[in-house]
């Protein structure tokens, strides 16, 4: 991470290196390889958009990362109901 001081306040600037070598698609919990479970292409505004499906090689992790990613979509919407609320 390197910090720009020349203005008045601290710039923070983070450097990602990305390779197009690597190809590599870890998972968040356990870090193994994920593996290609679907791919399908769909046209959109005239373009081909390529998609694929990862999933951890192991089940029981698969499953507690997708129990994980419905409780983050869940609170997502709730504070997005919430806020149309006050809104109202």
């Amino acid at each position: 991470m390197l910090i720009s001081w020349g203005l008045s306040k601290p710039h923070f600037c983070v450097i990602v290196k990305f390779t197009l070598a690597s190809k590599s698609n870890l998972c968040v919990r356990c870090r193994k390889e994920r593996v290609a479970v679907k791919t399908w292409e769909e046209k959109i505004n005239g373009s081909s958009v390529f998609f694929t499906l990862a999933s951890c090689p192991d089940l029981s992790c698969q499953k507690i990362v997708d129990q994980e990613n419905e409780k983050l979509e869940q609170r997502k919407v709730s504070f997005m109901f919430a806020k149309a609320q006050k809104t109202v």
